[in-house]
């Protein structure tokens, strides 16, 4: 399955600081299209660190009144203890 990572501002309530650390490599295991299920992710960043948490797995939904919710696509999202939060979207095809 390949996943593509999705912009994220990762100063949320925080003071931005002259380098933000960008995401160079990911790897989901475990990965089930199951909605609020979880899943592995193993992150790596530029400056080196590295981190592996369990990511939740989350269906997009758009609901409008009187008809069924149409599905909008399958969504990863980790989130490291110093509040580093990488969002993926499953790319279908």
């Amino acid at each position: 399955m390949k996943f593509e990572i999705q912009p994220l501002s990762w100063f949320k309530r925080r003071w931005p600081t002259a380098i933000e650390p960008k995401v160079t490599e990911f790897e989901v295991t475990e990965f089930e299209k199951i909605d609020n299920s979880y899943c592995k992710l193993f992150v790596k960043l530029d400056n080196g660190e590295t981190f592996n948490v369990d990511a939740r797995v989350s269906l997009s939904k758009t609901y409008v009144i009187g008809k069924p919710p149409i599905e909008n696509g399958w969504t990863v999202q980790g989130l490291n203890p110093y509040g580093l939060n990488v969002l993926l979207k499953l790319i279908e095809g």
